[in-house]
């Protein structure tokens, strides 16, 4: 099955091979791949397994996964839901079905990018409920990321590896996640916030435009002048009541 499935994918997609669950779990952690295709059926950890232990992990939480599994094991397909995973296609099946169904999930998680690129503003119809599901997973780590920036922001110690270290992840699976979630990378997503609040400062704090861009970090006005009029497409003097 896992050389069947290397042949089917190949010419489509990169692929990485994982012999088992143990191996998959392991795979998904360092290279934080786009999608996990997985048997239900393995040996060390199944596919349910598999599913779960990824899903509790803040790196590979977000990565969709579809699960093969034998036609009629209707336990199987609804536990495998339960435990986080995205699609399930039954055995045997037709190759071509397998390649739309990937392509699909990852032109959903596009959707869900720019939704989140855009705070919000993209709107989505007809979101699935586990598209749903998966914009509550990633919305609660935003929180928790956004929160433990805010933490080191007033600091010197806003660094990505101080960050990374505090939500228990290393510096490039807080990378691939963010990268995979938002489009942005960790630094871009770091400075984005870093405005965002300015302008909160500046609008309802009332604070002066320097002192505003020091408090979020910004040791230089013309750098946090030039950042803020590239993502609005203002001056922050535009922003002031």
């Amino acid at each position: 099955m896992l050389y069947f499935l290397n042949d089917i994918c190949k010419q489509e997609f990169d692929v990485i091979l994982a012999v088992d669950g143990v191996e998959g779990i392991q795979k998904a952690s360092i290279h934080i791949p786009n999608l996990i295709v997985s048997d239900i059926m393995m040996p060390e950890k199944d596919g349910i397994d598999l599913c779960r232990h990824l899903r509790m992990q803040h790196s590979t939480s977000h990565i969709p996964i579809i699960l093969l599994t034998a036609k009629g094991n209707i336990e199987s397909i609804a536990l495998g839901f339960d435990e986080g995973a995205e699609a399930y296609i039954t055995k045997p099946f037709n190759p071509q079905l397998l390649i739309t169904r990937i392509k699909n999930l990852l032109n959903s998680r596009i959707r869900l990018q720019k939704h989140f690129l855009n705070k919000g503003e993209v709107t989505l119809t007809d979101v699935s409920h586990q598209e749903g599901h998966v914009l509550d997973t990633q919305r609660k780590f935003l929180v928790v990321l956004d929160a433990t920036i805010k933490k080191h922001i007033a600091s010197d110690s806003d660094k990505v590896d101080n960050i990374a270290k505090d939500i228990g992840m290393s510096r490039t699976s807080l990378y691939r996640k963010l990268k995979a979630i938002s489009g942005m990378s960790i630094n871009e997503y770091i400075r984005n916030l870093k405005i965002e609040l300015a302008v909160e400062l500046i609008q309802e704090k009332k604070l002066s435009i320097s002192q505003a861009s020091y408090q979020v970090g910004f040791s230089n006005i013309k750098y946090f002048r030039k950042v803020f009029k590239e993502k609005y497409g203002k001056n922050p003097s535009e922003f002031k009541a």
